[in-house]
This record gives structure tokens, C-alpha cells and sequence, in this order.
């Protein structure tokens, strides 16, 4: 077993080691917020988690400084690791790649050696340490969660005869931090309830990174459920609802709520335990109902599209091979036409992203999968949307993709990738005003959706055709904070930074973008078969922006 440089060891006050070596941390919330990544659903927690967690006692501000003093200590003891850890304005996570977790064994103590005064946070290390007492590890799961479980036939083969709900993000009408907090704290304890009753495995999908509560990448098999909470605050009550989803249809299938009062004891009341106790009584009734069994293999095909659609919106990080595998076995069981769809999609990511060799040949093999996608998927707007991106960005057949479009609008979308992809062709074919139209109208519907990066990068390109370019750089900036890889947004954010007058930003935005593709210069947008699309507009505006810098290699 290949072994991590950094591990985290629970079995005393979360010490740690680094490449075998004991590392001292005095600060002890620091260590104590390493103890809360290693035991979190995927090495991932919110800020405001850990601030409610080890700083409830103070203001939000106190708190908020309190936290990126420990989190810039943190960064100067894994200095020479710094990639291991993720700080954004919204979360902190470990890289579970570089981190092995040293668990106590049965019969012994989590995290015996912790002494952290607040009441957050005692909450926290009480319900860790049950959960650790009624699924104590054994040698092999303790292995796993040593080398960051990585999934393999074997382990996927233990799980399989488990339910898999994967946790929404908690919806909050206001959108208070205090409301976000009570939401990611109920998702914890209900997912916790869910494993503890041994009847469901539960997958984190509010980061938009689809793990399991190791830290592991989703199961190939992905989701049978969605969990969902939703937090509202009425007068001096909380009102905590609890939606469940079929993964297969999105249907609605059961919806309940409890009202408790906000104070520090909400979690103990009566009202609320009833509610969790409600929750394990529906999961209960829905896996047992004939209905589940009845759709098995339409079910195991939308698990398998969910997989494959994961490794997609991971963009190059992504196994695209492995996801164009998992479209096939999910096609074959059950011919919808969107698992086609989004095999084009692939085949467009790979040509734009220059992660083929021979584009041409690409395009040959994807001509019989288009048709065939179109043929079958008359009636599925999804399907018409990517099949006539594909047309538009691959094959530059604008017409065909317009045509395609209208047919898609005729059947009355709902989803943002129907509008958003609409808007890309638009950006092509120079229609300004209606690609910005669409791309906002994607960016209202899609604001929590794993696909937002791509929504982003299409209102970065929208935005600059119309000369927006402040409102481009936003869009641009957000875009590449989800997906820092995404050439794509990079060559229209650093011309949205350059015709906006920030030179010395586009500079660096440029250097971001030749790390991924070194032979870029602006003489690449000479080149015909540079996957730049559009009628020649697209590639001015980048030649515009580009033509601005002071660097050797575009001059």
C-alpha cells in the first residue's frame, strides 16, 4: 500500500506526521481543524462549520479572524506539502490523495487527548465519538481510511448491497450564515443517523465534488436517492424540512418537516429527535416498496449516467474514458438518448481542451453517435442541446445547430444546460444580445448546479461580445476558481482582463493558460484547426485581448 506524507493520528489529540516524521503544532485548534477534515464526509468542511464548531462563543467577525489565524498556521506547517490543503471563501479540504487517517481501534477512545472548551465543538467530538463506538473499524476499513480509501472492485463489491442517497445542499430562504450552518449540521447528523442504521451508504454532493463520507471519489455505481434540507427560520423557531428525490426521475418522494426553538439545545429537543426517527422510518419504506426492486436495471442505468456525468464536470481531472464506459453499459441496459448526448460531449470537452491527437478522426467516429442521438432524442430537450453544441462547436455547422435549437425551445425547457448551450452557439455566430439573454437566464437557473463553472465561462464570452468587460472579468474569475483548468474559460477571461485595461492581470491569466497548453500564442488563432468556433468574431475578441500583452510569446 503506497503510503501518504501526511497522517493524521486520532488515537491521542490529532497529531501529526509528516513523510514519517513527528511535526509538532502547538496551536491547538489548528490541529484540532486537521482532526475535523479527517473525520469529515470528504475531508471537506465549511468555514462556517468550523467557525461554529471552535468559535461559537464569539461574534462572527472574532470568529472569522480566529479561523484564518489557525488557517495560516496550518499553511506554514504544510509548507512543504501546500497543495494538501484547499482554502476558498467557502470551505477548507484536504487533498485525500496525501492524507492517511491513523484510527483508534474498537473498544478505544477517539481523539482521547483533545481538549477544546466549546460547546460547538464538544457537540461535535460527542457525536464523532458514538459513531465511533457503534461502527467501530476493523482492520481492513481501518486500512482504507489510512490510504485515503481508494475504491476498487473489491470495496465497491462490499457496498453494493447498500442503499446510496447522496446529501443535497441545504436550501435556506434567506441565505444567513447562521441558517447555513443549522442546514450543514442537520445534513451531518441525518447522513450520520442514515449509516448508523446500516441501511444506507451517504454520498456529499454540497461542495459540488460527488464523494463519499471517506473522502473517496463517488462509487461507480452513483446514487439511488437525493437527500435534501431545506432551513427557515419563523418568529424564534427553526422550521427544518426533509425532502427525498429518486436519483431515476427526480421524483418527489416524500417530504416532512419539524419546527424546534432556536436556541443551543435545538438539536436535543424532542421535536427534532422525533424528526430523525420519522427520516429512518421513511428510508425504511421507500427501499422496501415494490417500486425499488421493480426498476432495477433502468435504476442501475441512471446510477451508472451519474457516474459518468461526475467524471465529466471534473473536466481534465476527470476519467473520460471511464465515463464513456459507463454511458455505454447505462445505454445498453436502457436506450435513452441523452447517455448519447453526453458522449458527444465528451468528444467535444477532448477536441476544445486539445486532449486528442487526432481531432479528425474524433470527429468521424462522433458524426454516427450524433445522428443517432438526434434520431432518438426528438422529444429530450437535453439531448437536442448537446448534440447541437456538438454540431456547433465541433463540426462549425451553425445552421444545423440554430435549427436543432428551435426544436429544442419548441419543447419548453426547463434545465439551464438547455439555455446555456443555446447561448454558446449564439456567441459564435456573433447574436449579442440574445447570447447574453440566455446566458443569464442559465446562470438564474443553474446557480447551484455542478455544471456552474460551464455557465460561468459561457457569461464570461457572452459578456465580452457585448462589451461588458468588468462583468466578463467576474464571470471569468469565478469560472476558473471552480475549474482552474478550464482553457476554455482562460483564453476569454485573459482577453476580458487585457480590452478591459487590467494588462498586468491578463499577463497572468495568460501564463495560467500556457501551463496547459505550452505551443499557445496568438498565432494559434491563425490556425484553422484550433478549437477556437465561431463565423471570426470569437477569435478577434481574443486576438484583440491578446494583441495588448507584453509578453515575448504572443508579440
Amino acid at each position: 500500500m503506497n503510503q501518504k506524507p501526511l497522517l493524521i493520528d486520532l488515537r491521542g489529540a490529532g497529531e501529526i506526521s509528516l513523510y514519517g516524521k513527528n511535526l509538532p503544532m502547538p496551536n491547538k485548534k489548528a490541529r484540532t481543524i486537521l482532526s475535523m477534515l479527517a473525520l469529515a464526509p470528504k475531508f471537506s468542511l465549511t468555514r462556517s462549520l468550523i467557525k461554529s464548531r471552535l468559535w461559537g462563543d464569539r461574534s462572527d467577525t472574532q470568529a472569522a479572524a480566529s479561523l484564518r489565524q489557525a488557517l495560516t498556521t496550518l499553511r506554514k506547517y504544510l509548507t512543504d506539502i501546500s497543495d494538501i490543503l484547499t482554502i476558498t471563501q467557502e470551505y477548507v479540504g484536504l487533498d485525500a490523495e496525501l492524507v492517511q487517517i491513523q484510527l483508534p481501534l474498537a473498544q478505544q477512545t477517539l481523539l482521547p487527548g483533545i481538549d477544546i472548551k466549546d460547546q460547538g465543538f464538544e457537540d461535535w467530538l460527542r457525536q464523532e465519538r458514538a459513531n465511533h463506538e457503534l461502527n467501530p473499524p476493523d482492520t481492513v476499513a481501518n486500512e482504507d481510511r489510512r490510504a485515503g480509501f481508494q475504491l476498487n472492485d473489491s470495496i465497491d463489491n462490499r457496498h453494493s448491497s447498500l442503499i446510496k442517497i447522496g446529501i443535497l445542499p441545504c436550501l435556506t430562504a434567506a441565505q444567513t450564515q447562521q441558517s447555513t450552518v443549522v442546514g450543514d449540521v442537520v445534513s451531518d447528523i441525518i447522513a450520520q443517523e442514515l449509516r448508523n442504521f446500516g441501511i444506507a451508504e451517504t454520498y456529499d454532493y454540497r461542495h459540488n465534488i460527488i464523494t463519499t463520507e471517506n473522502g473517496s471519489a463517488q462509487t461507480p455505481q452513483g446514487v439511488d436517492f437525493f437527500l435534501q434540507i431545506a432551513i427557515h427560520v419563523a418568529d424564534e423557531f427553526y422550521v427544518i424540512s426533509c425532502k427525498f428525490f429518486d436519483s431515476l426521475d427526480n421524483k418527489q418522494l416524500w417530504n416532512g418537516f419539524c419546527k424546534t426553538k432556536m436556541n443551543a439545545g435545538y438539536l436535543e429537543s424532542d421535536d427534532f429527535r422525533l424528526f430523525v426517527n420519522e427520516i429512518m422510518d421513511v428510508t425504511l419504506f421507500i427501499f422496501s416498496s415494490p417500486g425499488f426492486t421493480s426498476q432495477h436495471i433502468k435504476r442501475s442505468s441512471s446510477k451508472l449516467a451519474l457516474a459518468a456525468i461526475n467524471e465529466i464536470l471534473k473536466g481534465r481531472h476527470g476519467n473520460l474514458k471511464q465515463a464513456e464506459i459507463f454511458l455505454d453499459q447505462a445505454y445498453s441496459n436502457n436506450n435513452n438518448s441523452v447517455y448519447l448526448g453526453w458522449k458527444t460531449h465528451i468528444a467535444a470537452y477532448q477536441i476544445g481542451e486539445r486532449l486528442v491527437d487526432n481531432p479528425e478522426e474524433h470527429r468521424k467516429q462522433l458524426r454516427e453517435v450524433v445522428a443517432n442521438a438526434e434520431e432518438q432524442g426528438r422529444f429530450n430537450p437535453v439531448t437536442l442541446a448537446l448534440i447541437a453544441h456538438t454540431h456547433s462547436f465541433v463540426f462549425h455547422d451553425y445552421a444545423k445547430a440554430t435549427e436543432i435549437y428551435d426544436r429544442m425551445f419548441q419543447l419548453n425547457p426547463m434545465q439551464a444546460i438547455c439555455f446555456d448551450l443555446s447561448a454558446v452557439t449564439n456567441v459564435y455566430i456573433n447574436n449579442k444580445e440574445l447570447a447574453y439573454q440566455q446566458s443569464q437566464l442559465a446562470l438564474k437557473l443553474g446557480r447551484f448546479s455542478p455544471y456552474r463553472y460551464c455557465i460561468d465561462t459561457t457569461c464570461t464570452m457572452a459578456s465580452a461580445i457585448n462589451k461588458r468587460y468588468e462583468e466578463s472579468v467576474r464571470h471569468g474569475e469565478r469560472a476558473t476558481s471552480k475549474q482552474p483548468t478550464f482553457t476554455a474559460a482562460l483564453r476569454f477571461l485573459t482577453a476580458a482582463k487585457s480590452l478591459s485595461g487590467d494588462i498586468e492581470g491578463a499577463e497572468e491569466s495568460y501564463r495560467k493558460l500556457t501551463q496547459l497548453e505550452p505551443d499557445f500564442s496568438l498565432s494559434s488563432l491563425q490556425d484553422k484547426n484550433y478549437p477556437v468556433a465561431g463565423t471570426g468574431e470569437t477569435a478577434n475578441l481574443l486576438k484583440a485581448g491578446l494583441s495588448k500583452l507584453r509578453l515575448p510569446e504572443i508579440s
